[in-house]
């Protein structure tokens, strides 16, 4: 696991993912791609599937915005 994923994942208070992420191969490149299915059958909380959601939803508005 990378450590830009570790340390997304703590600015957000989700660190203890962290293992589950390494040990289903999942990165920054492949977090953006999973759907809520998918969070879900990891076994993260709906809290958790939500904070990601909103996570990645600042990041794009934040590229949007600095696009313009």
């Amino acid at each position: 696991m990378s450590d830009d994923l570790r340390r997304r994942l703590a600015e957000i208070g989700l660190e203890q993912l962290t293992e589950i992420f390494a040990a289903n191969d999942i990165d920054l490149d492949i977090l953006p791609d999973l759907s809520d299915e998918d969070l879900k059958e990891l076994g993260l909380s709906l809290g958790h599937r939500r904070a990601i959601v909103a996570r990645d939803c600042r990041a794009i508005e934040g590229t949007i915005a600095a696009d313009r």
